[in-house]
């Protein structure tokens, strides 16, 4: 795999694990998963002001907002960037550990439909790791 390809996979990564973390903050047991707390904007846990796209950006946002909601200066979770950075590195991990390139997805199908369902298989053990601590 080539550099670009190392980058667009983990910023999927990145992405999957941003959404299983608004998945981990918003669940509730009580409640349906689809209810319309999950489906909502996102907002700020502390003083729920409505989130910009450019403050949801993966990794990056919460670099640059230096950990902080921008409106009430509240300290945001280190979970954040863990979780999506941990999401982007197994995302490309798996094809570099196999030396397989992904982005030819017909040359090997029984690899690929491997890695798909192996990467769910992850993202739920995360999650339900993330719902047990």
């Amino acid at each position: 795999m080539n550099t670009i390809q190392i980058i667009i996979l983990f910023g999927f990564g990145v992405a999957i694990g941003s959404f299983i973390n608004v998945i981990f903050f918003r669940y509730n047991p009580e409640n349906f998963i689809l209810s319309k707390k999950i489906l909502g904007r996102s907002k700020c846990q502390n003083c729920k002001k409505i989130l910009s796209w450019y403050e949801l950006i993966p990794i990056l946002s919460f670099i640059f907002q230096l950990g902080r909601c921008r409106s009430c200066k509240q300290k945001l979770s280190l979970q954040y960037p863990i979780i999506e950075f941990l999401c982007g590195l197994i995302f490309i991990g798996i094809p570099l550990y196999f030396k397989k390139n992904i982005f030819i997805f017909f040359t090997n199908t029984n690899f690929n439909s491997l890695y798909f369902y192996g990467l769910i298989l992850i993202w739920i053990i995360i999650f339900l790791i993330l719902i047990l601590i």
